[in-house]
């Protein structure tokens, strides 16, 4: 019924909300095919036509569709209305349609589809009633506009589907991560899809479904970080359900279920019980796929997924179950190495490979499924571990002799060790070397761990076989040497290695093992090797020549580098290994090559390996070896005997090595080539053979099939050592190329021999050039290839020093013309440049040999020198230079000789020949060609001819300048008369003055040797002059006929005149320096000014480089002439630093800073006013410009000292610029504007190029001088910019890991200790200055925030010591304020000492700091600390500046309780604060109080001396603030604050001295009490924290001072405390509950009957009434509470006495007279008792026995009385006369007050009679009754006011009333005793009082409520009194009784008002 009238509810809100105004528009239906009206206009019977053509098309898709053929699509339902169905039937059709729109979720795309859904929203409403299956039946196709019909088709406002909204209002398709997002914010989404994709017995979800859901779950997966427990719960149905196996149904299940399997890995911490789950499952689907016989790759997403589950989590042995599947399946170790390849699946093999391990012991298939793993899939990096759980698993197998399982391990153990062994074997050995190493035996008589495993191995455990098969194998790679050796001499002994199955079969491949132990480290084990026979047999030739040969290489090294501990043995092992092989092969012709080559080097008799050597020269005899002919001895004591020393018999072997390498030497050579040459010693003995075999003549053509043959190898040879690198032949003597062999023998004592060999080489080479040139004197070798070769080798060596003689003998020996040979490597084309250097080098040796017969040919090469003159190479042109400078050298010789001789300069003449075949084209060619012959013949000029020579130049087109010495009279001639004539005639013809200049500079830039070359000055500068004037720049003076523009090349041309010149005035100038002091003419000639104008006007950047580079000169040689000009010079430079940008520039400018910043300094010394001209110029200069030029001039100036300078520079540059933005600020965030800004940049950049030990000085000094000026705005603009750096800085890494390392930790500190001390002034100053300032007010506090959060950032980094020595520093400041302003800073500062490290105040100064640096104080910060303290304490006794103490203190107070420390300081400091506790002013004592109560908490009892005095002091002090509050009430805020932090201050000082010396305070007890409990009014007119600090004051007292202390002194304050009021007294109370709660058993045996006593008497001050208890009832209450505490603690023998005590106390009377006495005690005593129902429940109930005549009788009486007796003896009560209860007046206010508290008791104890001896049984229920009951007629005191909260009110009462006579009936439990309750009730209904009527009423209503049905047996009695109040007057008497007759009628199931 509820659900049908539901739907019908849902039915109406649909329509109502797709028609809300169907007067004002067309009538709609909802439809997804047509439009909303036209869907109004089709009738039913059209869409059920459309529908069932649709069906047919997806019944010919599914023929599961037909089976709603005849139920959602039949006739008969066309006309079913689902309003009117029973809630069975629309189940039922709701579990149709639920299946039909799962089933055509797959579908749903297709038209047909939407045919039929058109008809189930027409005809049964799925849209209302089935909302949620059309929108998963839709929701995979989300994208299309279907889905967005269906929406809006669907209310979806409220539920799981409100975020479509959206997609109603926009009617745009949905994205996918809508949904996810969704899934994300409400699970209920993510559940349902879950849900819906998985399987059901009767339904398959589709592969669009699946499809759809499997992509959510993995975005939602994707999207968070990490899975949770909720997300995976939810959808872990889905994927266990397409993981189980047997399932038929698409695929698509599957795989979605393996990658979100695979996802869950990655992404969530899966339980180990699901883990396993998950394993299993995925594995059973890889067997599934196995057995089905499916594409292989279903099988690989299998494993991907289950790979990828254990490796993402700690998963150490998988499941059994998943391992039996696996174990099974045949294809695993294919695909897994496949897999390998692809991934890296290293973890999940070696879990896979431990299980199989754990159980291939046991099962065979496991066992097979191992070795078939092992086999195929590579596991290199995990054998180790493999063959140590092998290994491990068999020595635990071994523990447990009786279990079968440790026979069969053996098997399966040994089959896995053969096949890794197989597959791995040197992994293998390492493998169990290392587990016989680091494991040892646990089994019993102390046997070996390899023992264990051989007897497992050999599958009998008492096995005791001297020799098996596993012992061998376990032996031999055992980690001790003596158990090898010792099986490797049992083997001999034994012969078991003649046996071929042994050796063939088994584990063990004996070859290999016997091959390793050749290979041993310890040298005993491969002696014992060794001497294993029949090794040929075993090892097989080849290999054992291959093992002898590295063993003896082995020792042979040991030997020559000194490595070896045991030289005997190593020898012995040598000369056996040498035996052995001579022995076994020395008769096999086809290793007598290798035996050979294995002695070869040993025939070299070394001093390491003497012994072994004179050995091989007795055994050679025995290698038919044709080198070997001759050079034995008989035995080593006859080599011994040789005379002479090692040094004979080493030349005698060499000479006949040599005598019969010649005989063959090509066979000999190539077989060196081939087998010796890979040992230097086998090199060093062959090339002493080969130097001595070039002492031995050839015959006929023999040499130079030698040559051909050794110089390749030693080519070869060459260069692999000095690729090598490890070579160094830089003192190379030429002497060494004559030495013999018998010269090097002294340097074989050095181990390393390549450099023995490499100069041994060298003479090599040496000796081959000498035979080459010896044997062929009359062949032209001009183009003999021997010669070429050897000289390029030579030329091109690196180390061709060394070759320098061989290179000379080449040049000089040559049969044909050396100057033709030569002169080709220079001339020719691809020649490398050292090549041609060095030819040119042998040229000019060639040129000062003695010998005539080169000389005409040497000079007649003279134009081929002008080819590498003329080369690019600068290294070549020095070199032809030089060649130059000696053909010159030789012409002289020749031309002396010549003259003596009549012979004439021919060579020249033919020179001059070939320089006329020249075409000359133009006149600058000839001008230059002739110009440098000058500089090529190496004339002689005078500084006069130069002179001449320019005016010759320049009178050919002007007259302008002057002969260039008008003084020289007489010019001096040139060389000869005929080249001076040809020289000027040259120059006379030329037009163009230009070029001839240019040559001319050429020549004087070449030539320096010019006499008097200084008297150019002048002429060079005046000719400077005129070469910058405006006609030559211009080009007026050089213009052509016809044109008006200077042609490009003339431009070009003067371009380079100027440079040129340029250049050679300041070599000149440079030249100049040498002199010893240059004359006044000198100086004089230099013009500066014109230097300086010249660089202004020039716009040609090299020009001005040029010009720069000259002025460097000028003032480094006459700094004295640049003086005056250097305010000139400067704006020059800075203007070129604006566009000379590239590196050149850069140097030059830097070598000129270099040079004017000491000439500066020297004569104006303001570093501020150099680096002020640059920050002038630097806004036009490009940014990474800047920092260049300001680098070098610091360095330059010296960082130390300019720096800071710059700083301020830079940001007074900003200031200045950007003043009115700081001024105009509105927000502290646009004050970040300056950091943008240039200059502040560039400020930053040149600091990140220092260390901290540059810049951290620096800012000390730039804080420095803005500190000193006079308070200007400017300079407060300006600090505050070097503030927010210095904030910055503070933070940069560089000095944070400086701090952190301790590196450099004494000069930082240092500094940061001077800057903190500048940085607090200037604060100071800041505050000082403040009213003067004229500054935006959020300017002046981002000032002083920044300036605070950088003294915060030092205070960081300093360590406790600097900081404390800063403080003592600032205190000793001559203007106090500062000590205070340091004071103020250091308590901030230890105060927020763990904040720090976290953040400090929004962004100024935020950093992360790992550890704050006071953490831990040391010797030296403890010692500062002391003294700090020691000078604050000075400032305290000696100051009188008020703040300054409290200062003071506060530090004090903060440093106490941040240090705790041991040291005496703090009781030192104790006693001075204590002293100024009595001070005169508030702010003082107040500090002082809080002080003491640090010093106290850090010293404890070692306070205790002082306790007298500061207890004194203490209550001194609150007396005072006491009295100052019994004054009259003041309206000074300040004075009121004062007192309460002056009493708060008193409140913290006794919390300490509590805390701290509790067990000391017997004597004070009473004073501390008093006043934390006699003054509650004055201290409630303070601050709430004032008395919460009291209340917490007081818990503590209770906590700390033992109760039999506290307790007498609590108790004597109770008269003072009945005087203080109502508060006092209740916190007397309170404290004495608190106390009583921490008693244990012996106090509350010792105290509790003085306690409750004590209670008694302060119960009768309601009785009393004293005049200053206001409140009685809170008074009363925390007495009660206080009792009711110490009564919890009370057994039932302490408790019961003390209750019958008090039953006596009630019952006294008080002074035997009034009865108002009497009541108010029965009100105190019924308060009480109702406290101890309520505390002690089921427990007091039976106490109530005692108290049941005084409940009867408090309740029946009217008005005030006097109690009568209240006797402990049980008696009846008198009941009341039967028939109606007689109706009294109203009640006082105390008597309702009591009998409200009777009730209230009855109730709880009504309430709480649980027990099994119930207190309400039947005598007790009817004595109570009708006194109960009479209560409902008592009128409530005329005067009652319901807002004392004191006196219950009416409602109450009322409420009280109606729980406890219901209660009474519930407890009752009968229906005998609810008859007359029920009757008394009812006859009060008939009362004239309507508020009895309507008590009676909701007491019968509270009872039908609890007793229900139990509740009709009184249905008779209660119908007449209903129908009696149906019809009272009163409307709610009336509706109250219709109430209950509807619940009456509901519990009954029939109408009542038939029988009223």
């Amino acid at each position: 019924m509820a659900s049908s009238l539901a739907s019908q509810l849902e039915v109406i809100r649909s329509i109502a909300l797709a028609d809300p105004a169907p007067l004002k528009r067309p009538f709609t239906r909802p439809s997804i095919l047509f439009d909303p009206k036209k869907a109004a206009d089709t009738d039913t019977e059209s869409i059920f036509s459309i529908a069932l053509q649709g069906l047919e098309v997806l019944i010919n898709r599914d023929e599961r569709f037909g089976n709603y053929k005849n139920d959602l699509f039949s006739h008969r339902n066309k006309e079913l209305d689902r309003e009117l169905l029973g809630i069975e039937q629309n189940n039922n059709l709701n579990v149709l349609i639920n299946s039909f729109l799962k089933l055509l979720s797959g579908f749903f795309i297709l038209p047909s589809a939407l045919q039929t859904l058109e008809y189930l929203i027409r005809r049964y409403k799925i849209h209302v009633f089935n909302k949620e299956d059309l929108i998963l039946c839709a929701l995979p196709y989300h994208d299309t506009h279907a889905f967005v019909r269906i929406v809006q088709i669907i209310e979806t406002s409220n539920g799981t589907w409100g975020f479509l909204k959206g997609v109603k209002v926009s009617g745009a398709p949905p994205p996918r991560m809508v949904i996810v997002q969704q899934c994300l914010r409400d699970k209920a989404v993510l559940e349902v899809l879950c849900n819906y994709a998985s399987p059901s017995k009767k339904f398959q979800p589709s592969k669009y479904v699946i499809g759809f859901c499997t992509a959510v779950f993995i975005e939602v997966l994707g999207t968070v970080e990490t899975v949770n427990d909720d997300i995976v719960k939810r959808i872990l149905p889905f994927v266990v359900s397409g993981l189980q196996p047997g399932i038929k149904g698409d695929s698509n299940h599957k795989a979605s279920s393996l990658m979100i399997v695979g996802l869950l890995g990655n992404k969530a911490a899966l339980a180990p019980k699901l883990l396993n789950s998950l394993i299993r499952l995925v594995a059973e689907v890889a067997r599934e796929v196995t057995k089905e016989s499916i594409d292989l790759h279903w099988f690989r997403l299998s494993l991907i997924a289950l790979i990828n589950l254990v490796q993402s989590h700690d998963v150490g042995i998988l499941p059994i179950k998943a391992l039996e599947v696996l174990k099974e399946l045949r294809d695993l170790p294919g695909v897994l190495l496949e897999l390998s390849k692809e991934f890296n699946i290293e973890k999940f093999l070696v879990v896979l490979l431990d299980s199989m391990i754990d159980y291939s012991s046991k099962d065979e298939y496991c066992q097979l499924a191992l070795l078939s793993l092992i086999e195929k899939v590579p596991i290199n990096d995990s054998v180790h571990h493999v063959v140590c759980k092998i290994l491990s698993t068999c020595v635990k197998l071994s523990q447990k002799v009786g279990d079968s399982a440790s026979l069969i391990s053996a098997g399966w153990a040994k089959k896995i060790l053969i096949v890794v062994n197989t597959k791995y074997p040197s992994e293998l050995r390492g493998a169990v070397h290392h587990f016989l190493q680091h494991n040892k035996a646990h089994s019993k008589k102390d046997d070996s761990l390899y023992k264990i495993l051989c007897k497992m191995l050999d599958g009998n455990l008492d096995s005791s076989s001297d020799i098996s098969e596993s012992k061998v194998w376990f032996a031999l790679y055992h980690p001790k040497a003596d158990v090898r050796r010792t099986t490797l001499r049992d083997l001999n002994s034994s012969g078991i290695l003649k046996s071929e199955k042994y050796v063939s079969e088994g584990l063990i491949d004996i070859q290999e093992a016997i091959l390793r132990q050749l290979d041993d480290k310890d040298l005993t084990v491969v002696q014992a090797a060794l001497n294993v026979d029949g090794l040929p047999n075993v090892l097989g030739a080849s290999k054992l020549l291959e093992a002898l040969q590295n063993v003896l290489r082995r020792c042979v090294g040991k030997m020559l580098s000194g490595s070896t501990d045991n030289v005997s043995l190593t020898g012995e092992v040598a000369v056996t290994c040498l035996k052995k092989a001579i022995s076994y092969f020395h008769d096999q012709s086809d290793y007598l090559k290798k035996i050979a080559a294995m002695t070869f080097p040993l025939l070299l008799v070394m001093p390491q390996t003497q012994g072994l050597n004179l050995k091989a020269l007795v055994l050679v005899n025995k290698i038919n070896w044709p080198l070997y002919q001759n050079i034995a001895v008989s035995s080593s004591e006859e080599a011994t005997s040789i005379p002479g020393s090692l040094s004979s018999i080493n030349l005698k072997v060499i000479n006949n090595l040599a005598g019969n390498f010649m005989v063959h030497p090509e066979d000999n050579i190539a077989w060196f080539s081939e087998s010796c040459n890979d040992s230097e010693l086998s090199k060093t003995l062959f090339f002493f053979v080969l130097l001595q075999s070039l002492l031995i003549q050839p015959k006929g053509d023999d040499f130079s099939a030698l040559f051909e043959n050794v110089f390749p190898i030693l080519k070869a040879e060459w260069e692999s050592i000095v690729n090598a690198g490890d070579v160094l032949l830089e003192e190379f003597k030429s002497e060494v190329l004559d030495w013999d062999c018998s010269a090097f023998f002294d340097h074989l004592l050095h181990a390393n021999l390549r450099p023995l060999n490499a100069k041994v080489m060298v003479c090599i080479f040496w000796r081959l050039i000498a035979r080459l040139m010896s044997t062929e004197p009359s062949r032209n070798l001009l183009d003999d290839s021997k010669i070429k070769d050897l000289f390029v080798f030579f030329a091109s060596s690196k180390f061709k020093h060394a070759f320098r003689e061989h290179l000379h003998f080449l040049a000089a020996q040559c049969s044909v013309s050396p100057a033709r040979l030569l002169s080709k490597f220079f001339t020719d084309e691809g020649v490398p440049a050292a090549v041609q250097i060095e030819s040119l080098q042998c040229y000019a040796f060639l040129c000062n040999l003695s010998q005539d017969r080169w000389q005409t040919e040497l000079l007649a090469e003279f134009p081929s020198l002008l080819v590498p003159l003329a080369g690019d190479n600068q290294s070549v042109r020095v070199a032809s230079m030089n060649c130059i400078d000696e053909l010159r050298a030789l012409w002289c010789r020749i031309e002396r000789s010549g003259k003596k001789n009549g012979n004439n300069a021919t060579w020249f003449q033919n020179g001059s020949v070939r320089l006329k075949r020249l075409r000359l084209s133009s006149s600058k060619s000839l001008s230059s060609i002739l110009l440098k012959l000058v500089v090529v013949m190496e004339l002689q000029i005078h500084f006069s001819t130069v002179g001449h020579i320019l005016d010759l130049i320049l009178a050919s087109k002007s007259g302008i300048i002057r002969s260039a010495d008008e003084k020289t009279k007489k010019r001096p001639k040139l060389t000869t008369h005929e080249e001076t004539e040809l020289l000027t005639s040259a120059i006379c013809r030329i037009e163009n003055p230009v070029y001839i200049l240019s040559s001319l500079l050429d020549v004087l830039l070449l030539k320096k040797d010019i006499t008097n070359r200084h008297f150019l000055l002048d002429p060079l500068f005046k000719l400077l002059s005129k070469v910058f004037s405006e006609e030559w720049v211009n080009g007026t003076l050089f213009l052509e006929e016809g044109s008006s523009q200077l042609s490009s090349s003339s431009s070009e041309t003067v371009y380079h005149i100027q440079q040129t010149l340029l250049i050679i005035l300041e070599d000149l100038i440079m030249s100049l320096k040498s002199m010893a002091a240059p004359n006044e003419k000198m100086t004089n000639e230099i013009n500066v000014k014109l230097l300086i104008e010249c660089a202004r006007t020039t716009n040609v950047l090299g020009t001005r480089n040029h010009i720069f580079s000259l002025l460097s000169a000028v003032i480094r040689v006459f700094p004295e002439t640049v003086f005056s000009h250097l305010l000139d010079i400067l704006p020059v430079i800075g203007e070129s630093a604006v566009t000379q940008i590239d590196s050149h520039s850069k140097h030059v400018f830097e070598d000129l800073i270099s040079a004017i910043v000491p000439c500066w300094l020297s004569k104006i010394d303001d570093v501020e006013k150099l680096l002020k001209v640059f920050i002038d110029v630097f806004p036009e200069v490009v940014e990474h410009r800047r920092l260049s030029i300001v680098l070098y001039l610091l360095r330059t100036l010296g960082e130390g000292k300019s720096l800071a300078s710059l700083l301020v520079l830079l940001f007074s540059s900003l200031v200045s610029r950007k003043a009115s933005c700081f001024l105009n600020i509105e927000t502290p965030d646009a004050l970040t504007f300056c950091t943008e800004e240039w200059e502040y940049k560039l400020a930053v950049q040149i600091c990140e190029q220092y260390t901290s030990l540059t810049w951290l000085p620096s800012l000390v000094m730039m804080l420095e001088e803005r500190g000193n000026g006079n308070g200007e705005q400017v300079l407060f603009l300006e600090l505050f910019l070097a503030m927010q750096f210095s904030l910055q800085k503070l933070q940069d890494p560089e000095l944070l890991f400086k701090l952190e390392s301790g590196e450099d930790t004494i000069v930082i500190q240092r500094a940061l200790g001077e800057l903190m001390e500048r940085v607090v002034f200037l604060l100071h100053l800041v505050d000082a200055r403040k009213k003067q300032l004229n500054f935006p007010v959020i300017m002046r506090k981002e000032l002083k925030e920044t300036m605070r959060a950088v003294v915060r950032n030092i205070t960081i980094d300093m360590i406790p010591s600097v900081y404390f020595k800063s403080i003592i520093k600032l205190l000793h400041h001559s203007d106090k304020d500062v000590g205070k302003k340091a004071l103020g800073l250091l308590c901030e500062a230890v105060r927020k000492h763990e904040k720090v490290s976290l953040t400090l105040k929004d962004n100024k100064g935020s950093r992360s700091r790992s550890s704050f640096p006071w953490l831990d104080m040391d010797e030296s910060s403890q010692e500062s600390l002391n003294k700090m303290c020691l000078e604050i304490l000075q400032v305290l006794d000696g100051s009188s500046n008020t703040s300054l103490k409290v200062a003071a203190v506060s530090a004090l107070e903060v440093l106490a309780e941040r240090f705790p420390s041991n040291s005496s300081i703090f009781g030192v400091c104790l006693g001075s604060i204590t002293r100024c506790i009595t001070s005169h002013n508030l702010a003082v004592t107040s500090s002082c109080l809080r002080a003491s109560a640090a010093l106290i908490n850090v010293l404890g009892p070692k306070a205790l001396a002082e306790l007298p005095q500061i207890m004194d002091n203490v209550m001194k002090s609150s007396q005072i603030v006491l009295s100052n509050l019994d004054m009259k009430p003041t309206t000074n805020d300040a004075l009121s604050a004062s007192n309460e932090s002056h009493f708060i201050s008193v409140l913290i000082t006794l919390e300490s001295v509590i805390d701290k010396l509790g067990g000391f305070l017997n004597p004070y007890l009473t004073n501390i009490m008093e006043l934390l409990v006699l003054h509650p009014e004055k201290v409630s007119r303070m601050d709430a924290k004032v008395e919460s600090r009291a209340h917490g004051l007081r818990k503590l007292l209770v906590e700390k001072i033992p109760v039999r202390l506290a307790l007498p002194p609590l108790l004597k304050l109770y008269p003072a405390a009945v005087e203080a009021g109502d508060k006092g007294l209740t916190i007397v109370f309170d404290m004495l509950a608190t106390f009583i709660g921490t008693m244990d058993r012996s106090s509350i045996v010792a105290f509790h009957g003085k306690i409750f006593d004590f209670c008694l008497v302060a119960l009768d001050l309601r009785c009393q009434s004293p005049v200053s208890l206001h409140n009685i009832d809170l008074v009363e209450n925390g007495v009660i509470n206080a009792m009711t505490a110490l009564t919890l603690k009370l057994t039932e023998s302490m408790f019961k006495p003390l209750f019958i005590k008090s039953i006596e106390w009630a019952e006294s009377e008080v002074d035997g007279t009034a009865s108002v006495g009497s009541i108010d005690r029965a009100i105190s005593f019924y308060g009480m008792v109702n406290k101890f129902a309520e505390s002690h429940r089921s427990l007091f109930v039976p106490y109530f026995k005692h108290l049941l005549g005084s409940c009867v009788h408090h309740l029946g009486d009217v008005g005030d009385f006097k109690v009568s007796s209240l006797s402990r003896k049980k008696k009846k009560a008198k009941i009341l006369d039967e028939g109606e209860i007689k109706e009294t007046g109203s009640l006082s206010i105390k008597g309702w007050h009591l009998r409200t508290l009777v009730l209230s008791s009855l109730h709880k104890c009504f309430l709480y009679d649980t027990g099994s001896l119930k207190f309400l049984e039947t005598s007790n229920f009817e004595m109570l009754l009708r006194p109960i009951v009479s209560q409902l007629v008592i009128d409530p005191p005329a005067l009652l006011d319901d807002n004392n909260i004191c006196i219950p009110s009416v409602k109450e009462v009322d409420d009280l009333l109606v729980k406890c006579i219901g209660q009474m009936a519930v407890t009752a439990g009968s229906d005998l005793l609810w008859k007359p309750l029920n009757h008394e009730v009812l006859i009060q209904t008939r009362s004239e009082k309507i508020r009895a009527r309507i008590l009676g009423l909701r007491i019968v209503k509270y009872l039908v409520d609890n007793l229900k049905e139990e509740y009709l047996v009184l249905l008779a009695e209660t119908i007449p009194f209903l129908g009696e109040l149906l019809e009272d007057v009163e409307l709610s008497v009336k509706s109250l009784a219709q109430e209950i007759l509807q619940e009456m009628e509901s519990m009954s199931g029939e109408s009542l008002r038939q029988y009223l």
